[in-house]
């Protein structure tokens, strides 16, 4: 599977507040990091889930990133995909 239908599959299920399809699409390697929250497994993240709606998409052969709004702030994520699985390893806004 490419990262463009990988990482849109991800974010439908954040968009669909469907915590157990985020959770199959995520592997072992998760990590999240901010200047606010690091998670270093993908059960403890998917406990903060929250609102999204998309503004924009880039992405490329093993990656994606994202902007989106959450609640009152605008937020960019970088995934990076292994092996045809994706894991969060940097978030920055």
């Amino acid at each position: 599977m490419n990262s463009e239908n990988l990482i849109r599959g991800y974010f439908q299920c954040w968009l669909d507040n469907n915590r157990p399809g985020a959770r199959a699409r995520l592997n072992d390697k998760f990590k999240f990091r901010s200047p606010q929250d690091i998670f270093d497994d993908a059960d403890t993240f998917l406990a903060h889930f929250g609102k999204m709606d998309i503004l924009h998409e880039v992405y490329d052969q093993n990656a994606g990133y994202i902007i989106y709004t959450d609640g009152n702030f605008c937020a960019g994520e970088l995934i990076k995909m292994e092996d045809n699985q994706d894991y969060r390893n940097l978030c920055d806004h």
